[in-house]
């Protein structure tokens, strides 16, 4: 039996189309993860960190954190960036020219967050790295010969650049929740049969 290039080519839409679910839902995943976390970090952990009164345990914590929410943020958008390209690559390959641009606005919104990540946080983070490894390598009995003004400078300069990260943080979250409210939501919401 024959089949028609009509039916041949619905069989085909039909089976490459079933993976592009599966990628939405990989995204969906990935930067609902990546939010939250993000989130976290800047109503939770933040907010805690500002609690202690020793400004050198503040910036051990805060490097800590920022070693894990960097590494963990740029993995999870590098992950979420590509399950949304190759949402889009198979919307294209069937003439979905709409739907594939928006995947790939959503790709670059959540790749977004990297240069943000640099280009804004990053003098605010390089500012605190100066002060912790001051503070690191400051010789034993250091803290009797300086002056209390600077510690009190020191202290005052800290919370507040832990502060600006925290609100800064918040940013990274705008380009994930764009990216996820043009893409999968937007499918959700107007193209529910796609």
């Amino acid at each position: 039996m024959s089949v028609s290039r009509d039916q041949y080519y619905f069989r085909s839409y039909r089976g490459t189309m079933g993976l592009a679910p599966g990628y939405r839902v990989g995204g969906v995943i990935t930067t609902s993860v990546l939010t939250g976390m993000l989130l976290s970090h800047s109503l939770h952990s933040t907010p805690l960190l500002l609690q202690s009164d020793n400004h050198r345990t503040i910036l051990e914590q805060f490097r800590l954190l920022k070693v894990h929410s960097t590494r963990t943020a740029m993995d999870l958008a590098l992950t979420t960036s590509l399950f949304f390209s190759a949402t889009s690559i198979i919307r294209l390959r069937y003439d979905d020219i709409f739907g594939s641009l928006r995947y790939i606005f959503a790709s670059v919104a959540v790749l977004g967050l990297l240069p943000y990540h640099y280009l804004i946080m990053g003098g605010t983070e390089r500012r605190l790295a100066t002060l912790y490894s001051e503070e690191v390598n400051q010789p034993p009995g250091a803290f009797i010969s300086r002056p209390m003004t600077r510690e009190v400078v020191v202290k005052g300069e800290v919370r507040e650049l832990v502060d600006r990260w925290g609100l800064l943080n918040l940013g990274r979250v705008v380009g994930v929740a764009v990216g996820l409210f043009v893409g999968p939501v937007a499918d959700y919401l107007f193209y529910s049969d796609s």
